[in-house]
């Protein structure tokens, strides 16, 4: 199994010519699987944990969620390793989200998925 991390422009590496099937791309990082690259560049790829703490933020200015219960929350999120963009996909990250508010906030599934949407 290959270990993935996000690197800045000096680490990255050529890898057109190892297989004449894939098209060089400036933008990606090699990610080891068959030769290949990964490149993410939809709004539906995963999302870091800053992202779920924006949205119950959000949540917390139109219903009632004390600062413990979000802290809690986020202790949730970062147990389950929602911040993980490799191994992850983003309706899994958001199930795990829904699960960890509904475990805390008195709050319907359909109110959290409301706030998922209402995303920039």
């Amino acid at each position: 199994m290959f270990n993935h991390k996000s690197c800045d422009s000096q680490e990255r590496v050529d890898q057109t010519h190892r297989h004449a099937i894939l098209q060089s791309d400036p933008l990606t990082h090699p990610c080891g699987s068959i030769g290949g690259r990964i490149r993410v560049s939809s709004s539906d790829g995963p999302k870091r944990l800053g992202h779920y703490i924006n949205i119950i933020s959000a949540m917390g200015r139109e219903i009632r969620i004390t600062k413990s219960q979000m802290r809690l929350i986020v202790l949730d999120l970062q147990r389950e390793n929602i911040d993980d963009t490799f191994s992850r996909e983003r309706r899994d990250q958001e199930r795990i989200f829904i699960d960890a508010v509904r475990r805390y906030v008195n709050v319907s599934e359909g109110t959290v998925r409301a706030f998922l949407d209402l995303e920039p």
